[in-house]
């Protein structure tokens, strides 16, 4: 296989001996390498094929904007799981566990910690995933220096849950996935705005609003924030963003019959914030006021 493009030192953009587009991943794969050179097949652990294009697209995006370190604690964690429970994953999880990995350290790193859905009926009906999660977070947590909390484990847990063709949560993942739609229709139209719906930022906010349905459907949202300062402030630096979150929540009230923390109002606006601020920046313009 030969070097198209060297992403980082875990991640090469190749041509196959075919002559077909892959990305190759694997440990210090990338080191001392460049575009042209052959690569040695020992070297390659993980080969996406671009047939699956969005997923290909999105990791050539998320390498650019995420130290390589992510990558390989993700393919540890995948590979223990493989190893341990001969698990048939999709290779969607290589992109949505390090991108949510790396959030995660950089969210505890500022000192923001939010709580895990249903950590104990994960723990309960998935005890193999939730190993896998435990396992992820003594390896990020030994890495980075870092405490995340075990709710933690249970997220990552779910990431191994979905990423399962048989998946036990097929119902409720059908009834988040109509809900996370719709809220999505009303962050558009507020805002009228055109989704890049392979970008890495609105692969953010779809991951942020199913866990807030997930944390919704199981009466487990996060608590009303007590620093009223903090949360007021938030809500009037963005103002159009604390207008759409008031249109969100007539949605849920009629839909689930309750209405959303003050907490989860917060976390909502921030989320829309940085997608619509992304849009905008591409567009030469700038949503919060």
């Amino acid at each position: 296989m030969i070097v198209k493009k060297v992403l980082n030192n875990s991640l090469i953009f190749a041509l196959d001996d075919q002559g077909k587009e892959v990305i190759l991943m694997g440990k210090g794969i990338g080191y001392h390498l460049s575009t042209g050179s052959v690569i040695e097949k020992q070297d390659i652990e993980k080969v996406f094929i671009l047939k699956e294009e969005n997923i290909a697209k999105n990791i050539i995006q998320l390498a650019a904007s995420t130290d390589e370190v992510y990558f390989d604690i993700t393919k540890q964690i995948i590979d223990h799981a493989i190893e341990m429970y001969h698990m048939q994953l999709s290779d969607y999880i290589y992109l949505a566990l390090t991108d949510h990995i790396s959030y995660a350290v950089q969210r505890a790193k500022e000192g923001i910690q939010l709580d895990s859905y249903c950590p104990n009926e994960i723990k309960k009906f998935n005890p193999n995933e939730f190993e896998i999660g435990k396992f992820a977070l003594k390896l990020v947590n030994e890495k980075f220096h870092i405490q995340l909390s075990d709710d933690e484990a249970a997220t990552i847990a779910l990431h191994f849950v979905n990423a399962q063709p048989n998946d036990p949560y097929k119902e409720q993942r059908e009834l988040i996935s109509k809900v996370v739609n719709n809220i999505l229709n009303i962050i558009q139209y507020h805002f009228s705005i055109i989704y890049d719906k392979e970008s890495i930022d609105y692969i953010r906010a779809v991951t942020h609003l199913q866990l807030f349905v997930q944390r919704l459907i199981k009466k487990e949202m996060l608590p009303d924030e007590k620093n009223e300062f903090l949360y007021r402030h938030i809500m009037m630096t963005c103002q159009a963003e604390s207008e759409c979150v008031k249109k969100i929540n007539i949605y849920i009230k009629k839909k689930f019959h309750t209405d959303i923390t003050n907490q989860e109002e917060m976390y909502l606006v921030l989320h829309i914030h940085r997608l619509i601020d992304n849009i905008d920046r591409k567009m030469g313009a700038v949503a919060c006021a």
